[in-house]
C-alpha cells in the first residue's frame, strides 16, 4: 500500500471461484509476514478464507480469519452469517518474522486457530454455523484501506487449503 489518500485493496483470492466447503473438515494454512503492520485506523491485514470477494474484507458474507492490529497483535475472526465472533490470540508478530497461519475448521463447534502449531483460541470458543452455499469458500488474503494515508504489507510464502472429498 501507498501513503497516499485514497482506497487501496490488495487482495489475494480465487477470483471467486468458491471452493473450499467448511462442512468437509477444511484446514487453511499460510506462511506469511507482516512487513508493514497497519498504521492508521482502517487499515487491514486479514488472511485465510472468505465469500467472494467485497469491498471491504469484514463485509464479506462468510469468512474465517487472521488479523493484525498496529501494534502486531493478531486477532482470529470468523462470520458466518449471523454471528462475528472475535478473539484475541494473545500473540504480538514483528514486521521480520515469518510464522505458520492454520485454521482448522475439521470441527465447526470449535474451529481452532493455530500459529506456529500453538492454538490461540480457547477450546470451544469459535464455532461456525455457515450451511450450503454460504459454506463455500474461497483463499482471502488482503491489506485494506477505505481510504487515508495509512499503509500495511502482508507478505505471503504460500497457502495451502485442503478437506475431505464427501
Amino acid at each position: 500500500m501507498a501513503a497516499t489518500s485514497e482506497k487501496e485493496d490488495c487482495a489475494l483470492t480465487w477470483g471467486d471461484n468458491l471452493a473450499l466447503d467448511c462442512t468437509k473438515g477444511l484446514i487453511v494454512e499460510t506462511r506469511a509476514r507482516l512487513s508493514v503492520t497497519p498504521s492508521a485506523a482502517g487499515v487491514q491485514d486479514v488472511w485465510g478464507a472468505a465469500s467472494a470477494w467485497i469491498d471491504g474484507p469484514q463485509n464479506n458474507t462468510c469468512y474465517m480469519e487472521f488479523s493484525a492490529q498496529a501494534n502486531g497483535a493478531v486477532l482470529v475472526t470468523t462470520f458466518d452469517g449471523v454471528t462475528t465472533t472475535s478473539v484475541a490470540s494473545g500473540v504480538t508478530i514483528g514486521t521480520t518474522d515469518w510464522h505458520i497461519y492454520r485454521i482448522d475448521a475439521t470441527n465447526l463447534t470449535d474451529v481452532a486457530f493455530y500459529i506456529d502449531g500453538v492454538r490461540v483460541n480457547a477450546d470451544n470458543s469459535i464455532s461456525f454455523a455457515a450451511t450450503g452455499t454460504l459454506a463455500i469458500l474461497q483463499p482471502y488474503l488482503a491489506a485494506y484501506k477505505a481510504s487515508g494515508t495509512g499503509v500495511a504489507t502482508l507478505t505471503v510464502d504460500y497457502v495451502r487449503a485442503w478437506m475431505n472429498r464427501q
